[in-house]
């Protein structure tokens, strides 16, 4: 399964089903990978996701200065919703993922 089986082509609520398999897969073939999801338990409506990769949090660890900067952009599609990012800095002054969150607003 790839990404666009999961994002692509289909209506959002197709997608939105297959974002605990998506999360699974993640923590499956990345041990040590945070990826869950929050639904709203009285809705049933998609509520977050948040995915931090292990080897972005180990590099955060070994090769980053110890800040995390916070950034987001809002989502402009049928649900709304935004994107935010923690980012740090890493050895080359580069900037370093650490973790992306995608929400309801």
């Amino acid at each position: 399964m790839c990404l666009d089986d999961i994002f692509g082509s289909g209506s959002y609520e197709r997608s939105f089903r297959k974002i605990p398999d998506l999360c699974y897969r993640i923590r499956a073939q990345n041990l040590g990978s945070i990826a869950c999801w929050k639904i709203n338990r009285k809705t049933s409506e998609f509520e977050g996701l948040c995915i931090a990769y292990k080897a972005s949090i180990e590099g955060f660890k070994d090769g980053c200065r110890p800040l995390i900067a916070l950034d987001g952009f809002p989502l402009k599609t049928k649900f709304r919703g935004a994107v935010l990012t923690a980012c740090s800095v890493d050895g080359e002054n580069a900037m370093f993922p650490v973790a992306i969150y995608i929400c309801r607003t």
